[in-house]
């Protein structure tokens, strides 16, 4: 091959590798004239993606896209291609011919061409799409934009810092929060606006998130804040690590708000639940005391009432006996004298011993011998028997010999509350039939006392002011038993009195008569 033809072939190979590269390259090549006429350009269609390279090639720029850039972009354009300057990443736009959007962003770099006499030929430059970073860009913008409504917006505060306790960003509410300008609050230490109380333990948890100790949303933490003006307000915090793409703690972000009001209602609540405590904890001691004093004075009277019944059944009951004898003996004699006088005198003996067993009644039921943790049962079977030797009613006393109850002042008093039901029953039910109850259940004891009378309405019920109901009540009360009246199984009035077995002595109670 002659050295002229190798001449024309390097130039040839050179173009074609060039060319070569121009196509493959995202970026394209373009070339004008001295009239800025298109004369090159190395793709096949504009970059509206719509025109053909060879519908380019001879027209201006501003005749093909007027409307890429703006009136005021197109002066400083013109201004610099008319005094033959480089320019370098010149911002063109095509748009959509329907909606009239932004389709593409497009970049240009241009340099004037020069010809062996150093006259100006036009301008060589590249060209780059763009359309995804500026999409990117807008969308960052906007999405920022977005952002920085909504914080400034937001009552929340946001902060975000360096694990190391280095502020770098304070969302507006802070300083509406606060008070504290956020230009110099993000120079200051975070710590030092914390209450001295709480320091250590938010400095300890920060701490544990700051090199990931339990990642993810931590729970919510409540702690006093110093405002500008110098008083401390309640704000509830939630920390939460942000690391980068490396796995690595790149920041922690923490969103708090104002609780000062809710957390200040807490304290009065707190307060208040104190009082309360201190107030219930005083009623239970009063109550205890109330219901001490009240089993003394059952005590008290069962002593006395004792006392009495001993001193019928010993003292009068001895009396009506002598005279009873005295009258047998007396009729003995005048029956065979004075047969009328012997009918009185026998008359007087039968009366005298029907006094002596009504005076024998009363003294067993005014002291009824409740002795030993079976007591109780035995004293109720007597009462039983005792109102069926009246031969009015029936009453049947259904109790089990497994009861007992081994505090003697509640055994007392559930005899006294069965004998003031049954004394009811007798005088205001007009029933024939009573039945005496008491049982174990896995609550305690249960006494109950029911008849097939007339009944009681649940207004008689409920009237405290009735003198056969306030002794009940009154008992109940002091052995902290609950008392309930109303409809039994027999049709008529159900007195039912259930003792949890509770007492107010850890031992039993030992009564004595003096």
């Amino acid at each position: 091959m002659s050295d002229k033809q190798n001449l024309e072939e390097t130039p040839r190979a050179s173009e074609e590798r060039f060319r070569t590269l121009t196509e493959m390259s995202s970026d394209w090549i373009w070339e004008t004239d001295k009239d800025h006429r298109f004369t090159f350009l190395s793709i096949e269609t504009t970059i509206d993606y719509k025109t053909k390279r060879e519908d380019i090639l001879g027209r201006t720029r501003w005749e093909l896209f007027p409307d890429a850039m703006t009136p005021q972009e197109w002066a400083v354009h013109d201004e610099i291609v008319a005094a033959r300057r480089p320019f370098q990443r010149m911002l063109t736009r095509t748009f959509n011919r329907v909606t009239g959007e932004v389709s593409g962003y497009f970049s240009l770099t241009g340099r004037p061409m020069y010809d062996a006499q150093g006259e100006f030929s036009g301008y060589r430059g590249i060209g780059r799409d763009i359309t995804r970073i500026k999409m990117a860009e807008r969308e960052l913008a906007e999405s920022e934009a977005r952002f920085r409504l909504i914080t400034h917006n937001m009552r929340d505060i946001v902060v975000l810092m360096q694990p190391d306790g280095k502020t770098i960003y304070l969302s507006p509410s802070f300083t509406r929060v606060t008070g504290h300008e956020i230009e110099t609050s993000l120079r200051a230490d975070a710590m030092e606006f914390f209450h001295a109380d709480d320091f250590a333990w938010v400095q300890q948890e920060f701490a544990r998130c700051a090199v990931g100790d339990r990642d993810g949303l931590r729970p919510a933490l409540t702690y006093r804040f110093r405002h500008a003006d110098g008083h401390y307000i309640w704000l509830e915090g939630q920390l939460h690590l942000v690391r980068n793409d490396q796995g690595q703690p790149w920041h922690i972000q923490i969103s708090a708000r104002d609780v000062t009001s809710r957390r200040q209602a807490e304290i009065a609540v707190e307060a208040k639940t104190r009082e309360l405590k201190a107030a219930n904890t005083a009623l239970e001691i009063e109550v205890r005391g109330r219901q001490e004093l009240e089993r003394n004075i059952l005590l008290a009277i069962e002593k006395e009432l004792q006392q009495v019944g001993l001193e019928l059944h010993d003292e009068l009951g001895q009396d009506l006996t002598g005279i009873a004898l005295l009258t047998k003996t007396l009729a003995q004699k005048l029956a065979d004298k004075s047969p009328v006088e012997a009918g009185l005198a026998s008359r007087i003996s039968a009366l005298v011993n029907r006094t002596i067993g009504h005076t024998r009644m009363i003294a067993h039921g005014l002291s009824p011998y409740i002795w030993g943790n079976e007591g109780l049962v035995a004293a109720l079977r007597q009462l039983a028997s005792d109102v069926n030797s009246l031969e009015a009613v029936k009453c049947d006393a259904r109790i089990p010999t497994a009861v007992t109850i081994a505090d003697e002042v509640v055994a007392l008093t559930l005899y006294r509350i069965a004998q003031e039901a049954v004394n009811n029953a007798l005088k205001h039910s007009k029933a024939d039939k009573i039945r005496i109850g008491l049982t174990r259940t896995s609550r305690g004891i249960e006494l109950v006392i029911s008849d097939n009378g007339i009944g009681q309405t649940a207004a008689d019920s409920a009237d405290v002011s009735q003198p056969r109901l306030h002794s009940i009540r009154h008992r109940c009360r002091a052995i902290d038993a609950t008392l309930s009246i109303g409809k039994g199984r027999l049709g008529g009035t159900m007195v039912r009195v259930a003792w949890r077995g509770v007492a107010a002595r850890k031992k039993p109670v030992q009564i004595k008569i003096e």
